[in-house]
């Protein structure tokens, strides 16, 4: 009889990875297709109950069992919890093995990955990591040092802007005023003004006037503006404005979590003013945050979210403010792409068929309301079934979506 050990492990792997067991009993193996036997299963589980309780662990212990077990539950945090246990001298086959698959996340993890690639004398990569590492506003300050050391006669004027325009995203203008010797000429004065600004400095407005016009292709001067008009003039309304403004950005955000964060208080202001094209305006504008063609739903939970906010309210204020029907469903559109949930996915699709029923255009309304009935076992996907005219089938016969 089996032990309740290996029973719970050979359950666990059962729901957990039903495609495999599927798979298993039709697939020939692959050639590299190894037999696990009941005791390494048991180990992996036991490994894998002590690891979840707790992210002090070592990096070493997180990265064992992640290295040889991708794809388990929690993956996610325990890799995040890996990345903070780093330290100078991990052993650097282990730390390029975990970094295979997901690039480091932090400072602390591009500076272990480029000491680890420069010592396996990988040396492009080594650079390439210490510049990531450089361009992080989280970088310790032992772990600057040590990239200084290593890798900064190699460093271009591009990097030093990079690495500025990071702090001043983290609010450290001390770290990005020790760099403007460093940076290019043709950033230095946007840099200098946006340092005077974070230091309420009284020269601040003199400066920003220089570089006024940059607003709409730089994201970090654009950013720090609307701090100051916003949080030293306390002149919210400024802020909106400036805000609302289109903008087209040659340099995007350092980090396009905080810059989401602004946008999101800008817009929410004029919304519950009533602004609605001024609301729309701020908020229609999330996509300039990366280049085209990214895909949304592949960055992290909290830039999702609040993509999935902006684009919500953007498609409000058009649908019940401007009653711009056409904007509205583009927006929608945009919610429904922005999320990994299918429930984010049928409300958006949802809502930018009813706004193209609002445009009185049938056949572009019918598209989305399909889109969203793909998924009848969700609410939405019920709503879109009505609006289509087709029954909602019975449970049994939903199509499996998880």
């Amino acid at each position: 009889m089996m032990s309740s050990m290996r029973t719970s492990a050979l359950l666990f792997l059962a729901f957990a990875f039903p495609s495999v067991t599927a798979s298993a009993q039709t697939v020939p193996p692959p050639a590299s297709y190894r037999a696990v036997s009941a005791s390494e299963i048991g180990y992996a589980l036991n490994d894998w109950r002590r690891l979840r309780q707790s992210d002090g662990y070592a990096f070493a212990d997180f990265a064992r069992f992640l290295n040889a077990n991708p794809g388990w539950p929690e993956e996610s945090r325990m890799r995040r919890a890996a990345e903070r246990q780093m330290r100078s001298g991990e052993h650097g086959p282990t730390v390029i093995a975990f970094f295979r698959s997901q690039k480091p996340r932090t400072g602390n993890g591009w500076t272990r990955y480029a000491e680890a690639l420069s010592a396996a004398g990988r040396t492009s990569e080594a650079l390439t990591a210490a510049r990531e590492a450089w361009a992080s506003s989280d970088l310790a300050a032992a772990d600057e040092a040590a990239i200084r050391a290593r890798f900064l006669s190699s460093f271009t004027m591009a990097d030093h802007d990079r690495r500025a325009d990071s702090l001043l995203f983290d609010k450290n203008p001390a770290g990005a005023a020790a760099l403007l010797g460093s940076v290019s000429p043709a950033r230095r004065a946007a840099f200098q003004a946006r340092v005077a600004m974070q230091t309420s400095a009284p020269n601040s407005d003199a400066l920003y006037r220089v570089v006024e016009g940059q607003t709409a292709t730089d994201a970090g001067l654009l950013m720090d503006r609307l701090r100051f008009l916003k949080d030293t003039y306390r002149n919210v309304s400024g802020a909106r404005v400036l805000a609302a403004r289109p903008h087209r950005f040659a340099i995007r955000p350092a980090d396009a979590e905080r810059w989401y964060d602004m946008l999101l208080v800008l817009a929410r202001e004029a919304y519950n003013a009533g602004a609605w094209q001024q609301a729309y305006a701020i908020a229609s504008q999330a996509d300039d945050a990366f280049a085209s063609g990214t895909d949304i739903s592949d960055q992290s939970y909290a830039i999702r979210d609040n993509y999935t906010s902006l684009t919500w309210l953007a498609g409000q204020a058009a649908l019940t403010g401007t009653r711009n029907y056409s904007a509205a469903a583009s927006e929608f559109a945009k919610y429904a792409r922005g999320g990994r949930s299918l429930q984010v996915t049928t409300k958006g699709y949802y809502w930018a068929g009813r706004a193209m029923a609002y445009a009185s255009r049938g056949a572009d309304a019918n598209r989305y309301f399909q889109q969203a009935a793909a998924y009848p076992e969700l609410f939405y996907g019920q709503l879109a079934l009505e609006r289509l005219g087709r029954p909602i089938p019975p449970p049994g016969d939903f199509r499996r979506c998880w």
